[in-house]
Order: C-alpha cells, then structure tokens, then sequence
C-alpha cells in the first residue's frame, strides 16, 4: 500500500485555530507544507517540545517519523493526536493507516470508516478504507469505497491507482464484465494507465499466450524499464497462460524466471528447529491440560491451518456460505500475540506465574478481544466465524489456551502440488521459503511436524482435511466438515461460487468455481523440472498419506 502522498487534500484543520496563535499556525503550516518531511523529524520535536497538548504537533511529528520509516516510533504520536482530537477525520485516518502498515484491519477498521463518514468527499479517506476491505477479504465493500474514492479524485495520478485498484477488487469479487469496462479505461489512457490495464486484462484472462491478452502481456515484458515487482507478476500471469496451451517446459521456466527476480528480494528463512522446539517446551500436554479451565467458553471461533494453497480458502468458502457462519479472511496477527505472551513466561516458574494470571482473567481476557475483533471484522453475528491464516499451524497452542472448545481444521495437499501451486502465485515476500523447491519443503515438513505434535496434545479438537478428498468428493467431504464444527448441513454451502464475496487470496479465480479436481497431480506436468524436490523428498523420508 503506498503512504499518503505528500500533496493531499487530507490536510488537517487547526483544531484549536485562535487570533492568538498566529505563530503557531504560522510554524504548523510551514512544517506540514515542507517538501522534505523524513527530514523534518527534528523540526517537529521541537514544535512538540514548545505545544504538548496540541494534537497537530503529534499529527506531524508521527508523518515525519512514518516518512524516516520509524513507524513504530509514529504510533504514540498518532495515538495523541487522535486521542486530543477524536473528532478529527484527519488524525482518525493517519492512525487507522498506521494500523493498516501492521496488518492490525481490526483496529485500522473504525477508525478509516470514521473518517470517510465525517468527509466522504476526501478520496484519500475512501481508498483507505477499501484497501483495508479487500485486505481482510471483503472484496464487496471495498468495491463500494474504491468507487467512491474515484469519484473525488483531485488528480491523475491518483485515478489511475484507484482504477488498477477497482478492476483488481471487482475481480475478486467474480464481477469480471465490470472488471473489464474499468481495464478498457486504464488502456485508453496513458503509457502507465495502459501498462497497468495490460496486466489486469491478463489478469482477467482465460485464454492462452497467443491471444490477444498473451500478445500485449508479452510486449509489456519487451519493456526493460518495467519495474521489478510489476516483471514479477506479468511473468507469473504469462506463465499460466502458457500451460493452458499445455505448453509445460514453458510455463515452468517463466515462473522459474519471476522466481529469480523474487529471490534477489529480501526474505527470512525460518531456523525450523528452533520454531518448534520453543512451541512445544512452551504448550507441553500438562501446561494445557492445567489451564484448559480458565479460557473462554465460547464455541463460535473456527481456525483454518496449514501450508498456502492448500485448500483453506476453498474450505472457508464452504463454511461461510452457510447462513449461520461467516469469515473473517486472514488476520495475520496471532503469531505476534502468540510470541508475545511466551515472551512473558519465560522458563523460571512459568506454571505458577501462568496458573496466577489464568485465575486473575488474562486468558479470557485475550479471548475476548478475539472476539471482539471478529465482531468488528465480520460486522455480523454468526454462530461460527472462520479465520483462515495458514500459517497459524505454528499457533495453535495459544489458541486452544484461549478458546478451549475450538475447532481447528487442518488442510493438506500433496507437497508437490502444494508446492506448483505457491510456486506460480504471486505470494508477498512473507513466504519466501515458496521461491525454492527446497526451501519450500523444508517449510512443509515444518508445517507437518508442528501439526503432529498439536493432534498429540489436542487429538479432539483438530479436523484433518484433505485437498484431494474434498475436490473429489465435495458432496461427502462438505457434510463431514459443516458436522464437524457444529453446524447442520445446508445446500448453499456447495454453492459458494456464487456469492459475490470476500475473496481476496491467490484463490480468486478457483474460488468462483464449483469445486472440481483439475488440480490433483498437477505436478506430474512438471516432474522433469522437480528435480531438486524429489531428492529431497526422498531423502526427508516422507509420506504424504502413507
């Protein structure tokens, strides 16, 4: 998402403005107009130095530190501002952006609907709170704000983002002929409109590398100046297009180059070893077993697990079609929480210090907060609501320490097909590990054992689901899952495909779907590529479903 740009309309009013605070209004307008504002920092802290309680001091000493990229640093300056100007659009939107830069929607969430309700006409406002939308999946509402926002943009530049914006959200909500008049507007304009209507046009695609799509796909890709990441996704999109024309070597080799350009990125590989062995120290069978009591009753929280492109958004999507149930996308933040509340127990009397503190409320209290999250997030009550972040298979034991009547679902899928699948989708840098055949499986394997151990200490409480059985056998595998978490079987739950929604992930085009089985063994295509990936499999010992 890209930082606010430097000349906007979003200028905050002077909440206080007086005859006599010439000077202040002076200086505040002089370092909100500077055209250097990382820079500025310095400036800004004595301007706060010399006006404490003013909210606008905050406001700019949290741009200028968001703008040196502290934006750790930002957030108590733009929690000030708000909190001295509550009813201030302005410093309600930088905080909830900030929020937004964190991954933390549930929070960013009322504070943006706030401000785009207090001053629609601010485009800045409104693009916000559709990014925040189709960030957490709910692709129908951010159409409606991205919409708006576009209707008041105050310049060029800023209506072409939020047409790419629109055409990529109507997309992803399956209104692909409205996708399409947005996509004829971005090629009509120019050089950069027309790029990026290039790639959308693609995007929408369901033909080949020769057609008329493929053929302007490819002379975006002659162009040398085309920026890296926009390389990336061009070359993964013409990769697909190559293996509908069953043009195999082909489509591997141009994923294998978007690979490289990945790559040369900045990514973390995990130290597995250590990730597992300070999980389980930490959630042994006893100290879950002692403290099951004092979490949460509630039965309505359901957690989908496992590696991407596994099948959790497609199980989502049949949970959430039914009337009693609904999703929350992925939230991305229990891994944090998780860390952090280990981080407060360290080894040295951990049971008595944890056992004081369950009794005094905490693990309620964090649970509570789930759900308020998911209230906000969802904004409806259901009986069921679904979170779906994959990578909450390292989680899973704070989670049943919080909510000790969860249901978790864990999504399997053969390795290699796990693996084409990440490996031709544009994944954020976050799954780096997906760049590398061996890197991928040493993340899977991680993702196995994690699981093996949860089902040890929880055996209950963990749906083990697998993507062949349900592709395969929805009408069977669809009733056993909605039975599994408490739910009474309803026919609209296979009928997910045709609900506008809230489908944000790399699944998009699968997902608009009925549920079919083209993709079982689809790495067969690629076997003569997988080389590496074999091997190592072979070596590793496993078995998928042995």
């Amino acid at each position: 998402m890209k930082r606010p740009a430097k000349t906007s309309p979003a200028t905050p009013s002077l909440v206080h403005a007086a005859a006599s605070d010439y000077e202040f209004t002076r200086r505040f307008h002089e370092l909100l107009n500077t055209e250097e504002r990382a820079y500025a920092e310095p400036a800004c802290r004595e301007f706060l130095r010399q006006y404490p309680r003013r909210p606008e001091a905050h406001y700019l000493l949290a741009r200028a530190l968001l703008e040196s990229k502290k934006k750790r640093e930002a957030f108590p300056y733009a929690e000030a501002a708000h909190k001295l100007a509550p009813d201030n659009p302005h410093f309600a939107y930088y905080l909830g952006y900030l929020y937004m830069e964190y991954r933390l929607h549930e929070f960013a969430l009322p504070l943006l609907r706030k401000a785009a309700a207090t001053n629609p006409n601010i485009s800045q406002f409104q693009e916000a709170l559709g990014d925040c939308y189709q960030e957490i999946g709910m692709g129908e509402r951010a159409v409606g704000y991205l919409e708006a926002a576009g209707k008041v943009a105050a310049d060029e530049s800023t209506t072409l983002r939020l047409r790419v914006k629109l055409a990529t959200a109507l997309r992803t909500v399956g209104k692909i002929e409205q996708s399409k008049a947005v996509v004829a507007e971005l090629l009509s304009g120019n050089k950069k409109s027309h790029e990026a209507g290039t790639l959308e046009a693609a995007h929408i695609s369901k033909s080949g590398a020769e057609s008329p799509e493929g053929l302007q796909l490819q002379a975006l890709l002659a162009n040398k100046e085309l920026s890296r990441d926009w390389r990336i996704d061009a070359l993964l999109t013409f990769g697909v297009m190559q293996e509908r024309d069953k043009d195999f070597d082909a489509a591997f080799n141009t994923w294998t180059e978007a690979r490289e350009l990945s790559r040369a990125g900045e990514f973390v590989l995990k130290e597995h070893e250590n990730l597992y062995a300070e999980a389980t120290e930490f959630y042994t069978p006893k100290l879950c077993e002692t403290l099951q009591s004092y979490g949460h009753p509630s039965t309505v929280p359901v957690f989908i697990v496992g590696m991407p492109r596994s099948g959790t958004t497609l199980t989502e999507q049949i949970i959430a079609a039914h009337p009693q149930a609904t999703g929350v996308g992925e939230l991305a933040r229990f891994n944090a929480l998780d860390r952090a509340f280990r981080a407060d127990y360290p080894s040295e009397q951990r049971m008595e210090k944890l056992l004081r503190n369950a009794k005094a409320g905490e693990l309620k209290a964090r649970a509570e907060e789930t759900l308020r999250i998911f209230d906000v997030v969802a904004d409806v009550k259901r009986d069921r609501v679904v979170e779906k972040t994959p990578h909450n298979f390292r989680n899973v034991g704070y989670l049943r320490l919080l909510f000790p009547k969860v249901r978790f679902i864990h999504c399997r899928r053969h390795p290699l097909d796990a693996f084409i699948s990440a490996y031709q989708n544009n994944l954020n840098p976050s799954h780096g590990y997906a760049f590398s055949q061996t890197e991928y499986l040493k993340e899977y394997l991680y993702q196995e054992r994690m699981m093996d151990y949860w089902k040890s200490v929880f055996p209950d409480q963990i749906l083990t689901l697998h993507y062949e059985d349900l592709a395969q056998k929805p009408d069977v595998m669809g009733p056993e899952l909605l039975a599994y978490i408490g739910l009474p079987w309803h026919d609209d739950c296979l009928r997910f495909f045709e609900k506008a929604g809230t489908v944000r992930t790399l699944s998009t085009q699968q997902i608009r779907e009925p549920v079919h089985s083209s993709s079982v063994e689809r790495w067969r295509r690629y076997e003569k590529h997988l080389g590496p990936f074999l091997k190592a499999l072979e070596e590793s010992g496993f078995k998928y479903r042995a």
